[in-house]
């Protein structure tokens, strides 16, 4: 009786285990799909106010990436580096390549870039050098 209570308990945890590996985890391309809100950033040492705060949105569908500024908006092709550590995110604008790094948590979204054409910051300390900007998301409802 107990052999077969113990292969019972082994083959209910083979099973559990093998749905956990089945169940694909989301990735990032996936989860940063949607909107954005800006909650707070900086550029050049300067935080940004808050009428730039409340009027900027970050629009992600496909790769594509829409920023919202009151009646404005520019559109850049993006691709993600979630293999670098930090991560990294490239911006096409039009043939000019702006390369940054970001950090996804949840509903949070961090993300750190300098000038275009420059190298991608090392990590989100750099943002010291007074450079850089950063901008501070949380994602919407959807």
């Amino acid at each position: 009786m107990r052999v077969v209570a113990v292969l019972l308990l082994l083959c209910t945890n083979v099973q559990c285990d093998r749905a956990k590996q089945e169940i694909p985890a989301m990735k990032d391309i996936d989860m940063i799909q949607g909107t954005w809100a800006l909650i707070s950033g900086e550029r050049h040492g300067e935080k940004f106010t808050d009428e730039v705060v409340k009027n900027v949105k970050l629009t992600f569908v496909g790769d594509i990436l829409k920023t919202q500024k009151k009646n404005d908006v520019t559109e850049a092709v993006f691709t993600l580096h979630p293999e670098k550590n930090p991560k990294g995110i490239d911006l096409d604008m039009d043939g000019s390549l702006g390369r940054g790094i970001y950090k996804l948590e949840g509903k949070m979204l961090t993300i750190l870039h300098g000038e275009i054409e420059e190298p991608r910051p090392a990590g989100f300390d750099a943002l010291k050098s007074g450079n850089l900007t950063m901008l501070v998301l949380r994602k919407e409802r959807e």
